[in-house]
């Protein structure tokens, strides 16, 4: 159903292209339009019903009523004019093709020339799903057309990673969109798809893994997840979503392309620690969070070489995160004990003041006592492996961890396991007994 004002705006847009296109000048145009949309309906000469068609076709254009289906292919193609820019009374211009070209079509082609052809401000109609309701970047994401993605990136066409986007603004993606001069407008499909899909990312990790393409890696944000970003002080993600996701979603393309890899700088960068800054605005040290899914991949794969510098990053950095969570918790244990003993003589001296000092019977906690509530702000996620400590606003320091759940592999393998897994459980017990079930089941 079209409104009355866009009934206005199609009509006039029509005229414009009608009185524009006619040879003969403005007058007489509409009589002549209109006998030739008549002829190519299939009404021949009958003049009662070209007159009966004129009427028709100047309440349509005057925005007394709305245009016919049958009518808006017949004016396309008599006008060269996209049945969208019509529809949309010439607020989104499109390049009406010589053949008729899909996204499909695009995204299939290697051809740079096609793609400056089609892909252009002026033509806005690659914006928009086809009629299975699928995207440009999703084509060249399955067809792997790593050559066509890095155009649409490089040209700032489009992003998956928004550097302005602080920690409190994501939620299920780095804040992917497209570049507005390039959109047919605010909700197109292309920016829906690109907000609320970072598989597409993923994707494009895994393709850049494969094309060595280093360059990209910082980019595309390759070793993080949004859901990092969203640990909250009861040291899970914000949301169940998020948390589902991340445990359903385990970012198989890019731990497959890893395994299949023969770059050592592949392996050095998944390998190495990274910095988050998350929504509370704490830095925290965080590695690639599936490499214990990685790691089971490669020893299962005998890739024991390329295990073995993981393994040996993933040690220390478990080893980092057990000596900060260890040294906050132990500042906090000490902190706690002084101002437990200052809160204690402030009422003594309270006390001695009103004169009923032997009244008071004042008995301080031990450290064991300070030390199991100071551990029940500390948290362990079995889900993203991650554990925290929320201490105030101001203090939220967490981190991942990795453990890898297979037996198998070479004697400094499975050496290297066992300590990487010590150093896992090492910190998890740090959190005293409320995990003694979940250190049971390790």
């Amino acid at each position: 159903m079209f409104s009355d004002e866009q009934k206005r705006k199609i009509g006039s847009y029509i005229s414009d292209i009608i009185i524009r296109h006619d040879s003969h000048g403005k007058y007489g145009a509409k009589k002549r339009f209109s006998n030739e949309l008549s002829r190519q309906l299939g009404y021949g000469d009958n003049s009662d019903v070209l007159e009966s068609e004129y009427k028709r076709i100047i309440k349509m254009l005057e925005g007394n009523s709305a245009i016919q289906i049958r009518d808006l292919q017949i004016i396309s193609e008599m006008y060269d004019v996209p049945i969208e820019e019509i529809l949309s009374a010439g607020e989104k211009k499109y390049i009406m093709p010589e053949l008729y070209i899909r996204n499909y079509d695009l995204a299939a082609s290697s051809d740079r020339a096609l793609w400056d052809k089609y892909i252009n401000k002026e033509n806005m109609f690659v914006t928009c799903s086809d009629e299975y309701e699928k995207t440009l970047i999703e084509y060249a994401v399955e067809f792997e057309n790593y050559d066509l993605i890095t155009y649409l990136l490089d040209n700032k066409i489009i992003w998956f990673v928004d550097d302005t986007l602080s920690a409190s603004k994501l939620c299920i993606n780095f804040g992917g969109g497209i570049n507005k001069e390039f959109s047919s407008g605010k909700d197109s499909d292309i920016g829906h798809v690109l907000k609320y899909n970072d598989h597409l990312r993923t994707r494009t990790i895994a393709l850049a893994i494969k094309a060595k393409d280093f360059s990209e890696f910082d980019l595309l944000n390759a070793r993080s997840f949004p859901e990092l970003y969203m640990i909250n002080e009861n040291g899970a993600m914000c949301d169940e979503s998020a948390q589902k996701r991340f445990a359903d979603e385990k970012c198989d393309a890019i731990i497959d392309a890893i395994l299949l890899s023969d770059s050592a700088e592949v392996f050095k960068y998944f390998s190495e620690e990274f910095s988050i800054i998350s929504y509370h605005g704490s830095e925290n040290k965080y590695v690639f969070p599936y490499t214990g899914e990685l790691l089971c991949g490669l020893i299962d794969a005998n890739r024991f070489d390329v295990a073995e510098i993981f393994l040996k990053t993933a040690i220390e950095h478990n080893k980092y995160v057990y000596s900060m969570m260890n040294e906050v918790i132990n500042e906090e244990v000490k902190k706690s004990i002084v101002w437990d003993k200052e809160r204690k003589e402030a009422l003594v001296e309270e006390a001695r003041r009103k004169g009923v000092a032997d009244e008071v019977n004042i008995k301080y906690k031990s450290e064991r006592e300070i030390r199991e509530v100071v551990c029940r702000s500390y948290r362990y996620d079995r889900v993203s492996h991650t554990v925290s400590y929320f201490s105030d606003v101001r203090h939220h320091y967490v981190s991942n961890l990795v453990l890898v759940e297979n037996k198998k592999g070479s004697k400094t393998i499975k050496k290297l396991v066992d300590e990487l897994n010590t150093w896992y459980r090492k910190t998890i017990e740090l959190g005293g007994e409320k995990y003694a079930e979940v250190l049971h089941e390790l």
